[in-house]
């Protein structure tokens, strides 16, 4: 800060700074993986992962919750943190199915939200998504076959990854038609997403009595429906969606981590009764609490136990 200081003094005729960003990621389980036809993945759930599959040869089929995908030769799945998803190659056409997977947890929260808020997870191989990652995807494979563990490769998987994630959040902001961030829109909106998780950081029983989105713009100033507008303009979601999002997101955490059970959690976290709670939950997760803590308490893990990057 000093330093800075003394290039605004007195005698500078003009100044600008970049803002301070700090950004930690973690890739992991990044493999290619070819299987035989009739080969089945067991159920799997990545916590705060985000796992990008990319087919390279042949079909698979792939199932997100409720919802089921094939995936043809170049077609390529993002599937967001805590869905329950699982594999399986019944093709009786082709004798195999090869694919790349990678995994990857960031702190940035406008970007993990962008991400994992999007409606979108299946891109077929000719979509701007796929033709933006695909050339980062191979420079990722390529290190992955040469020099997959050698501690020089670190700084350029780093690279390569970041590259990769700036191209993931053009394509979503560009679907989306979100405002840049250095408008005074995307200003208000980062204020509502402050005050939002302020608000569900310390919830209680009175604040869901009081009024969510009202307490908030009342706060800020400003009317309900032009901060459910705002906030919808910038993040592609409305803020009570996302207070959703957000309250399933606290749920998962105590499901996994504490042995309250289904009705001490929707207590805690502010919701009428356990039915509320599961319905909500379903809602945002596509799978009921109980049935996500069943599955995670089977210590599901990745079917892949390659070396990690702390990026």
């Amino acid at each position: 800060m000093q330093l800075f200081n003394r290039y605004t003094s007195d005698y500078t005729i003009e100044s600008k700074r970049l803002f301070d960003t700090h950004t930690s990621l973690h890739l992991f389980g990044c493999h290619r993986h070819k299987v035989k036809s009739g080969w089945k993945s067991k159920e799997d759930a990545h916590y705060p992962g985000i796992e990008i599959n990319y087919q390279l040869e042949g079909m698979q089929d792939i199932k997100i919750n409720s919802n089921n995908y094939t995936l043809n030769e170049g077609d390529l799945v993002i599937i967001p943190p805590g869905s329950i998803h699982s594999s399986e190659v019944t093709d009786l056409a082709s004798s195999s199915s090869t694919f790349f997977v990678l995994h990857f947890t960031i702190d940035n929260r406008q970007f993990h939200n962008i991400l994992t808020n999007s409606s979108q997870i299946y891109y077929p191989a000719y979509s701007h998504m796929v033709k933006e990652a695909r050339p980062i995807l191979y420079r990722l494979m390529e290190i992955n076959e040469t020099h997959p563990t050698l501690q020089t490769t670190h700084l350029k998987v780093q690279s390569i990854m970041f590259n990769l994630l700036v191209v993931l959040e053009e394509v979503f902001l560009q679907q989306k038609h979100i405002v840049q961030p250095n408008s005074k829109k995307s200003e208000l909106a980062t204020e509502i997403l402050s005050e939002i998780n302020k608000l569900v950081e310390n919830y209680s029983d009175h604040n869901r009595k009081s009024g969510n989105i009202e307490k908030i713009a009342k706060t800020i100033g400003i009317s309900t429906s032009y901060c459910s507008r705002v906030f919808r303009d910038v993040y592609g979601i409305s803020p009570r969606d996302y207070i959703l999002f957000l309250r399933a997101e606290q749920a998962v955490k105590i499901l996994l981590n504490s042995p309250l059970s289904i009705e001490e959690i929707a207590l805690s976290l502010g919701y009428c009764d356990a039915a509320e709670f599961s319905k909500q939950f379903k809602k945002n997760k596509g799978i009921s609490p109980g049935r996500f803590r069943s599955l995670m308490s089977k210590e599901i893990v990745p079917h892949h136990q390659e070396p990690t990057f702390s990026l």
